[in-house]
């Protein structure tokens, strides 16, 4: 691994322990079993892995948020399926932006969630 790569790497996961300590630090609870904690996402099913998306870069921030949101859904998708890789319902969704010269680098970072189909009987 070259050093920029294992410099940006260690960033990464430093910014998803900052953001986990964040979470905790300002009394927020996260879900404990597959589900989203009472109170903050009614009627969804939420897991418990915390998805990271690879670095993504562009030439505007915009894109570069709309590469990494689309990259935490195929993490999301190769992980849970389908039903979880929808980033409008992710629970604890953020995005970690950094500029360098002329170009904006992003991950983006959520549990997933999927909605909870009701069976009728």
């Amino acid at each position: 691994m070259s050093g920029e790569s294992a410099s940006t790497a260690s960033r990464t996961r430093r910014f998803a322990l900052a953001s986990l300590a964040a979470a905790c630090l300002a009394g927020l609870t996260l879900p404990a079993d597959a589900r989203a904690p009472d109170g903050v996402s009614p009627g969804r099913s939420c897991k418990t892995t915390y998805i990271a998306s690879h670095m993504q870069k562009a030439n505007k921030l915009d894109r570069a948020r709309q590469k990494a949101r689309g990259n935490w859904e195929y993490q999301a998708w190769r992980k849970f399926g389908g039903k979880y890789d929808d980033w409008k319902k992710a629970q604890l969704a953020q995005y970690g932006c950094s500029k360098k010269g002329k170009h904006h680098f992003c991950i983006a970072e959520a549990y997933p969630c999927s909605q909870i189909e009701e069976v009728e009987g």
